[in-house]
This record gives structure tokens, C-alpha cells and sequence, in this order.
């Protein structure tokens, strides 16, 4: 694959990861709670299944997105200290800060992940079981993430858009 095709990989991939997380986070999770009929304890068990099937899926997002970036930096397309920036006229807008922006992303993305969605998924757990919690702290937090997530998502999207139109 050459470097272009490669980014416009990584451009169209980002851009699936930020409709995916539009779609549940910012559209599904809100609007289900409006629904007059089911019980908010169900309505929360449908979400704790709905977010543990969509951090699966940006498992794989993350990873792919990781194994573009190792490529470009591989084949020399993203200056590095060590390359001294000689690229092809194609990539010479395409800097290392570019996958520094990214790397926020996957640090929030991580944190939900591993430390914040298990506690999350507790606290959906002792809810629907009945049990008196109090997440609106801790939901609140799961939600900054989701934001800062998605707007490095942005940032570096239109980071390699930007590469691309250059």
C-alpha cells in the first residue's frame, strides 16, 4: 500500500471510530432514556452491553489505527528525530507532532478502557441488582473522557486530512 493509500486508510478508519462514538455515546445513550416503557434499570443493562460492545469494537479501531501509524513512522513518511525529516514533498506537511495528538486519545482511550469501564460496569451491575449507588461523579467523568476521546479523534483525523490535501 502506498503512503496515501495508507493514510486515507487511517482517515476513513478514524472517520468510522468517531461515527461509531457519536452514534452510541452522544446519541444512543442519551435518547434511550426517553423512552417512556422500559424501566430505567433495563435501560441501563441494554447500556452496559451496548458500551462493552463498542469498546470491543475500538479494540480493534485503536490497534489498526496504532499499526498505521507504526507503518508511516516505518517507511519513513512521518519525520522523526532520527529520519531528519527528509520525506517525499507529499508527507513534508505530515510532522511527528501529528501522531502526538493522537496519543491523548489513546491515553483516555486506555484509561476508559482498563480502569474506568469495569467501575462503570460495577456500578450498572449493582443498579440493576437493585442496590443504591451513587455514579453521577463517576458518569460524569466516563463522559469528559468520551469528549476528549473524540476531539483528539478529530484532531488527528484532520491532521491526516490535512497531510492528504497538501
Amino acid at each position: 500500500m502506498s503512503g496515501q493509500g495508507l493514510l486515507l486508510s487511517m482517515g476513513a478508519l478514524r472517520c468510522c471510530w468517531i461515527g461509531a462514538n457519536l452514534a452510541i455515546s452522544f446519541m444512543e445513550a442519551p435518547v434511550k432514556f426517553l423512552a417512556p416503557l422500559p424501566s430505567r434499570r433495563g435501560l441501563v443493562d441494554v447500556g452496559r452491553h451496548v458500551f462493552s460492545a463498542l469498546n470491543k469494537v475500538e479494540v480493534v479501531l485503536a490497534t489498526f489505527d496504532l499499526l498505521g501509524w507504526y507503518f508511516l513512522i516505518q517507511r519513513g513518511l512521518v519525520p522523526t528525530a532520527s529520519s531528519g525529516g527528509s520525506n517525499a514533498s507529499f508527507f513534508s506537511k505530515l510532522q511527528l507532532g501529528h501522531l502526538l495528538r493522537m496519543t491523548p486519545g489513546l491515553v483516555v482511550y486506555l484509561c476508559q478502557s482498563f480502569a474506568y469501564l469495569p467501575v462503570m460496569r460495577s456500578i450498572g451491575t449493582e443498579y440493576v441488582e437493585g442496590r443504591s449507588i451513587s455514579s453521577a461523579k463517576t458518569h460524569g467523568i466516563y463522559v469528559l473522557f468520551e469528549v476528549i476521546k473524540m476531539s483528539t479523534l478529530v484532531m488527528g483525523t484532520a491532521s491526516i486530512a490535512h497531510a492528504l490535501l497538501a
